[in-house]
């Protein structure tokens, strides 16, 4: 009897590591699917599953790290970047790459000039980072779909801050196709604190690369303004519309513009005025919700529309030790640090809430 369980026990472990390792070879292989714009000749990769890797066992870690200036801080400064299509033509450097900071170990303390190290236990891609994800490929919608199901090498790193230390891990990489849905964006929870709204608690993804269809560097006779508006949609809740939100050029000069429009994740969503009646929060929670920003460009006497759907999940009530530090509603003060120093400092750029 004991041979039989211990003959059991021996199988059972065997099913074990084998599962383990058919999982961990699976969770190691990073799903892509691509977006494209007006732009017939570029595409944007956007990470859809995500690895979880083990670290290598051999990586050695110090006990602290010492600065030479004050609030010193060990934290990781992570990237990735992975072999994919492109044209040599465009002189690009024919990676992917993005970027996922490491936890700060110390924030807001008093001066100090030493901080301990957290050892790496899981690698993960950030799937919010968008840099370098927009690659140059002639036709890229009808050329790419060769590509397509096909694995390409990565390959991800890791540099210890105020260190020379650097650990990198490989993987691989999928491109699965065209994107088909709209991606989810953000995390919220529901907060009482003052006034009913959600607060944003993480983000998920990035918005696609948007294009108004324009030439590079359209001048915009007498200035312009762009005007957008941001719908939600709580399905047995009610709904929220956000804005219009507008900038615009208020000197009457002749402006060149970007053709790329920009749409930025809400801080806060306020909700007093989303049910028609009076709902319980909990049935909000646990769920993803539809949303739509549309963008409008004024120029040249021509209005152009762009809009671009997604989601928003809702996780659950907020922890009861938050700090509530804003308004309740959006305003365009977060949107505004979207905005590079010249235009913020450009007394001719006007945001505003309509």
């Amino acid at each position: 009897m004991m041979k039989r369980a211990s003959l059991i026990i021996l199988l059972c472990g065997v099913l074990f590591t084998n599962v383990c390792l058919a999982e961990d070879a699976i969770s190691s292989v990073a799903e892509f699917c691509a977006t494209f714009t007006d732009n017939k000749n570029e595409y944007q990769l956007h990470l859809i599953k995500n690895i979880s890797i083990l670290p290598d066992p051999s990586w050695i870690y110090p006990d602290t790290v010492h600065c030479d200036h004050c609030n010193c801080r060990a934290y990781w400064e992570s990237s990735f970047s992975i072999e994919a299509p492109y044209d040599v033509s465009c002189g690009l450097s024919g990676y992917l790459e993005g970027g996922s900071g490491g936890v700060a170990i110390c924030i807001d303390c008093a001066c100090r000039k030493e901080s301990a190290v957290r050892p790496i236990t899981r690698i993960r891609l950030d799937p919010t980072d968008s840099d370098g994800l927009v690659y140059t490929f002639v036709n890229a919608r009808e050329n790419l779909k060769r590509y397509y199901g096909k694995k390409f090498r990565g390959s991800w790193e890791t540099r210890l801050h105020e260190t020379s230390i650097r650990f990198d891990r490989e993987f691989d990489a999928l491109l699965v196709g065209e994107c088909d849905k709209p991606f989810l964006i953000a995390e919220y929870c529901v907060s009482q604190k003052d006034t009913l709204h959600l607060r944003k608690i993480g983000e998920l993804g990035f918005f696609p690369k948007t294009l108004f269809p324009l030439k590079d560097e359209t001048v915009c006779a007498g200035g312009y303004k762009v005007q957008r508006t941001m719908e939600l949609h709580f399905s047995g809740y009610g709904n929220k519309t956000m804005g219009p939100y507008t900038e615009s050029e208020v000197c009457g000069r002749n402006d060149t513009i970007e053709n790329a429009t920009e749409f930025p994740i809400p801080e806060y969503i306020g909700l007093n005025r989303v049910a028609t009646k009076s709902q319980k929060q909990e049935i909000l929670y646990g769920k993803d919700f539809p949303a739509k920003w549309t963008a409008e460009l004024q120029c040249n006497s021509k209005s152009l529309k762009r809009e671009i759907d997604f989601f928003i999940r809702v996780k659950g009530a907020c922890p009861k030790e938050e700090e509530w530090l804003g308004d309740s509603d959006l305003d365009m003060r977060f949107f505004q640090l979207y905005k590079n120093s010249d235009d913020s400092e450009n007394s001719c750029i006007v945001h505003k809430k309509n």
